[in-house]
């Protein structure tokens, strides 16, 4: 069995590289990092972690093929309160994980009923591990903003009842923006139980919420935004964080918004991130893909030939990425595996049309 992998040449940065899905995606994270940082017009202030239970997941991803639904009926109810109200998103999902049966990384499915753990889907063993889906999202419920038609902006303004709403022509559109009060605990506890906040015993609440590992040094107000989101979402766990500074945001953003992710229960050609229409770049934010066109083909290599030449390119292919503020080596460990992951598909076909071969002998 041939299969030969096509080898590029980053003239720029002096490597030898394999660029495919693996590498579109990253150059997608890029992007999506880049804007984050460089929205002029919203100040992320909260990180929301939306995650599904097994029930959920099975639900949405039967009834639909698409958990994405889930996450635009949630946003359907956030909206209906805090109208406005501008937002960054990502998808992420479990890679593979190991079989020690197996004695390599496989393709699972979730144990309904038993958080935590997947089945392989090659032995049927079933393991310990593998993240349920989930979304990271970035929100500002301060600086809050929606375009109109032209026609249409007296009317949406009489609904924003404010002195001061700014207006930024985009193109056929109008932004209007305007600003809100900061979230904070009594509101927060009337927005939960807006019938009974009062009389509702709030310390038994908030000590039943500080037994969950993920809130024990939480503030009240954190716990009562998760608590809020739990309920608008209604898939699984809910954790909420306030952002406190820049370097707060640079870390979720490194840390929870630049993976790589699989995408089995998002339907083909969706987008694995994406925002609020109402949000404005600085200068330079709209990345390009122009990185691409330095890459010129070698030709069509072997798996095994391929990573030898990558593998001899390392270094300057980390100090390439490292310098363009990404992260070299998660880059090619992610190019390494990809292309180590053809080898082991390569092996496994020779084995199978060895057996196959084998077979016909036996019969004979």
């Amino acid at each position: 069995m041939v299969i030969k992998l096509k080898v590029e040449y980053h003239r720029e940065g002096m490597f030898y590289t394999v660029r495919g899905k693996r590498l579109r995606d990253l150059n997608s994270l890029k992007d999506m990092r880049e804007r984050i940082m460089m929205v002029k017009n919203a100040v992320w202030k909260w990180h929301v972690v939306l995650t599904f239970d097994p029930k959920s997941l099975y639900h949405y991803f039967r009834s639909y093929g698409d958990v994405g639904v889930a996450l635009s009926d949630y946003f359907d109810k956030v909206r209906g309160k805090f109208w406005g109200v501008k937002y960054f998103w990502k998808y992420e999902e479990g890679q593979k994980v190991w079989c020690i049966a197996c004695d390599k990384k496989v393709d699972f499915i979730y144990v309904v009923g038993r958080e935590g753990w997947v089945i392989c889907e090659e032995c049927g063993k079933e393991i310990k591990g593998g993240d349920l889906p989930h979304f990271h999202l970035l929100y500002d419920f301060v600086n809050r903003g929606v375009r109109c038609r032209l026609d249409n902006v007296v009317k949406t303004l009489k609904k924003i009842k404010k002195v001061k709403v700014k207006q930024t022509p985009k193109g056929k559109l109008m932004l209007l923006e305007w600003v809100e009060k900061e979230l904070k605990v009594l509101p927060m506890k009337k927005l939960i139980f807006p019938k009974n906040w009062s009389v509702f015993d709030w310390k038994k609440w908030e000590k039943d919420q500080r037994k969950y590992e993920n809130n024990k040094n939480k503030t009240l107000l954190e716990l009562l935004v998760g608590y809020y989101h739990f309920k608008k979402w209604g898939n699984g766990l809910v954790l909420a964080r306030k952002i406190r500074n820049y370097m707060d945001l640079k870390k979720y953003v490194k840390k929870d918004f630049f993976k790589y992710t699989e995408a089995k229960y998002l339907k083909g050609g969706k987008r694995k991130w994406t925002n609020s229409l109402n949000l404005l770049y600085e200068k330079g934010g709209e990345v390009s893909e122009g990185w691409v066109m330095v890459l010129e083909t070698i030709g069509k290599f072997e798996p095994e030939e391929a990573l030898v030449m990558v593998m001899r390119s390392k270094e300057n292919m980390i100090e390439y990425y490292d310098g363009r503020g990404q992260i070299g080596k998660y880059i090619y460990k992610r190019v390494i595996d990809d292309i180590k992951g053809f080898i082991v598909v390569k092996k496994q076909k020779i084995i199978k049309v060895k057996e196959k071969v084998q077979e016909r002998f036996d019969v004979w």
